[in-house]
């Protein structure tokens, strides 16, 4: 089985200015990048609009998606209308909730809603069950459960309950790999048990060695995730771009 995860289009309003980056051209050749590849299911990794959600921009971005022929998981940012994300894409959740599990090839994967920016307790305890005797689980979520030694988002955008999080996660028995995005760089961190993989950003990628913020360049990418068995193999392709 073969995952294409991409995150943080920041698609804007039509001639809205966004940082003199135009992420509708970047999410085009994204989409166009993506379909020359062969795979089964597109994640869409959350914060799909620019600033705030809109009918416009979900609408758009729908039409685009119309490009992609396999199945489309979405999970909402925190820059993301939750309720319209939904209207718009109401195949891409398969429950009423916004978190939700599916198995394919007996692999369970697990999207959380971290929207609010922070796990909820409602769906902190949905996840301890969901996790209960699961061996080969891979978690996707806007925001990292970690701090990621990127100073500009650890410091003012981290997820604000993750200690709740990662003492579910921390006594899970069993290996768990995550994705995410929201940090606008391709980073993997490991903390016992715990593999994440942060998927770079359709819009620019931030300077993680900068306590300020500070764009390091412009090119966007996505990741390339392949499940054989109990081996999963990750890996991100950059795509250059004008800037």
């Amino acid at each position: 089985m073969r995952i294409f995860h991409i995150s943080d289009l920041h698609i804007g309003e039509e001639n809205e200015d966004t940082h003199n980056i135009d992420t509708r051209k970047n999410f085009s050749t994204l989409l166009s990048t993506i379909t020359k590849h062969n795979f089964d299911i597109l994640v869409i990794g959350g914060d799909l609009a620019y600033s705030t959600g809109s009918k416009t921009i979900y609408s758009y971005i729908a039409q685009k998606l119309k490009a992609i022929h396999q199945q489309v998981f979405i999970i909402a940012g925190n820059h993301d209308k939750k309720e319209l994300l939904a209207q718009h894409f109401p195949t891409a959740f398969p429950s009423k909730k916004l978190y939700y599990t599916i198995k394919i090839e007996g692999k369970k994967l697990i999207f959380l809603d971290s929207s609010n920016r922070y796990i909820d307790t409602e769906q902190l305890s949905w996840l301890t069950k969901e996790l209960q005797n699961e061996k080969d689980s891979i978690i996707f979520m806007h925001h990292p459960p970690l701090l990621a030694e990127v100073p500009h988002m650890d410091k003012k955008y981290p997820l604000q309950n993750r200690d709740e999080l990662t003492r579910i996660l921390y006594s899970h028995p069993y290996p768990l790999t995550i994705y995410c995005g929201h940090y606008h760089c391709a980073k993997t961190i490991q903390s016992q048990n715990i593999t994440v993989h942060i998927c770079p950003s359709n819009f620019y990628q931030i300077n993680d060695n900068s306590q300020l913020f500070k764009i390091a360049h412009t090119h966007i990418g996505f990741q390339k995730i392949s499940i054989q068995k109990k081996t999963v193999h990750t890996s991100v392709e950059w795509i250059c771009t004008d800037k």
